[in-house]
């Protein structure tokens, strides 16, 4: 969202995310199959948190810009 005017960049839509509890998880990207073979194989399983069938949902600072190489880099 372009912060200075209130808009979206074309194609994309707002949405809110409901409040609840959310699992948190940082990692760096280039892990980011494995991070998730874990949660759902394993973590999920046995931690006392169950899937509240609301949203899935990742988080990429400002600064974020994938590599070729699926790591990260930084912008600047």
């Amino acid at each position: 969202m372009d912060l200075e005017t209130g808009t979206l960049p074309d194609g994309m839509m707002e949405l809110s995310i409901p409040d609840g509890e959310y699992a948190v998880f940082t990692f760096p990207f280039d892990q980011l199959e494995m991070i998730y073979d874990y949660i759902y194989g394993e973590w999920m399983h046995l931690s006392d948190y169950t899937d509240g069938n609301g949203y899935d949902f990742e988080f990429y600072p400002e600064d974020f810009v994938p590599s070729e190489e699926g790591g990260w880099s930084n912008s600047d």
